[in-house]
């Protein structure tokens, strides 16, 4: 067996590897983008962790409104001030029954909502 006969062998197992990868990645970001695009109707189907009632539809519109108001606000500020945006994931916001101040992760598949 000569050395460009291992090299070529050696090059297609790392070449299936990369592709692999690739693939793997993608699928994470389609998953994480449907999870996210269905977020307010899965938070809507949550309870408080502090009170058990449901978030309900009313509360999962108020937070994504409320979420999308802050996201432009912080945009429009970065942009005006030449900064470069990091934007934390969650949606904060307060439970209508009992106060408690509530983290939801849109891109979680488990315990997206906890106590903030």
């Amino acid at each position: 067996m000569s050395a460009a006969t291992i090299l070529l062998a050696a090059a297609g197992a790392v070449g299936a590897l990369v592709v692999a990868a690739i693939v793997a990645v993608a699928v994470l970001l389609v998953r994480t983008e449907r999870l996210v695009e269905s977020a307010a109707s899965r938070l809507a189907a949550l309870a408080c962790p502090c009170c058990g009632v449901a978030i309900g539809v009313e509360g999962a519109t108020a937070a994504a409104t409320a979420r999308a108001g802050e996201l432009r606000r912080l945009h429009e500020h970065a942009r005006a001030n030449g900064l470069r945006l990091r934007v934390d994931p969650h949606w904060r916001f307060l439970c209508r029954a009992c106060g408690a101040a509530l983290k939801f992760d849109p891109g979680a598949g488990r315990a997206p909502l906890t106590q903030a």
